[in-house]
């Protein structure tokens, strides 16, 4: 057998290799060059210059990449499907109002502060897809009894007002939920019409691929947990496309495949239960699986 002769490199190009000469530039240019990076070793040393944000965007996102993006942003396209939603965005702005004005540095908040036009956008896109306020009929509490919102447009004329503050508006729409009132659409589902929806898909599973089976099939009980993690990607891809395609429903539909999947997954291999803390956030956990939340002044105490 011949041996094969393996080409030497020649001295210049090795010089050139051994430099880095060619090598790619990991850091796409974000950072100074090595030789400008000097530790804080003595008082003759500087410390290095901050990144160039900019470069650091360029770099994840280039120009004409739409990679990992499954949908257009429209500028002001903003809305809101539920009223913890809109709770949780005025207490954001607040703190950062807050943080800002003590001028504490060690949070770092993105985007634009939060205005009153930017929320009577947003209320007016949830009353143009259709949302509105209602009741739960299960909640007994009369909601004459309590300062709330009954409307998306009362909420829209109260931010018009000239005396309306993010704290006021927060209290009001915490009043509102308490008395069972959030956003509706009509399409909004209670979870346990979820479950049957999942339930029946899990039907449907178990009748079309048992009448499927061939010789050499492996039953589901001899399928490992990886097995059912491809099955759960390939459906969340196609979710993924329908969205790209703007076909909701589709979308819906595969992850409702998703669901049963996870489902039929945990049925074999066992579901490891979900062990409640004792305080989430604000709230503290009851032995009975209700909440109650602490407030800022009843924590104070």
């Amino acid at each position: 057998m011949k041996k094969r002769v393996i080409p030497s490199v020649p001295k210049k190009e090795r010089e050139k290799l051994n430099e880095g000469v060619g090598t790619p530039d990991l850091d796409c240019g974000i950072y100074l060059p090595d030789k400008d990076h000097l530790l804080p070793t003595n008082n003759n040393t500087k410390m290095p210059e901050k990144p160039d944000l900019q470069k650091i965007h360029n770099a994840i996102y280039p120009t004409g990449s739409y990679k990992g993006r499954y949908s257009r942003i429209i500028p002001n396209s903003h809305f809101w499907t539920d009223l913890n939603q809109i709770l949780q965005t005025i207490k954001y702005a607040i703190e950062r109002e807050k943080h800002e004005g003590e001028k504490i540095t060690n949070v770092l908040y993105v985007g634009e502060p939060i205005t009153s036009e930017y929320i009577i956008i947003g209320l007016g896109n949830s009353l143009m897809r259709g949302y509105k306020l209602k009741q739960d009929k299960n909640i007994k509490t009369n909601p004459k009894n309590y300062i709330i919102f009954t409307s998306l447009e009362q909420m829209i004329e109260f931010v018009q007002n000239e005396d309306f503050t993010l704290e006021m508006f927060q209290d009001i729409i915490f009043q509102t939920i308490n008395v069972g009132f959030n956003l509706t659409n009509g399409k909004k589902m209670e979870r346990e019409h979820v479950y049957k929806r999942i339930d029946a898909e899990r039907k449907y599973q178990d009748l079309r691929w048992s009448s499927d089976l061939r010789i050499g099939d492996v039953s589901d009980e001899e399928k490992p947990v990886s097995e059912w993690l491809n099955y759960i990607e390939y459906h969340l891809s196609k979710a993924k496309d329908c969205n790209y395609h703007l076909e909701k429903n589709n979308a819906l539909a595969e992850l409702r495949k998703v669901a049963a999947l996870a489902v039929r997954a945990m049925e074999i291999h066992g579901c490891p239960e979900r062990i409640m803390p004792e305080h989430i956030g604000n709230m503290t956990i009851n032995s009975d699986g209700t909440t109650t939340t602490i407030h800022s002044h009843d924590a104070a105490k």
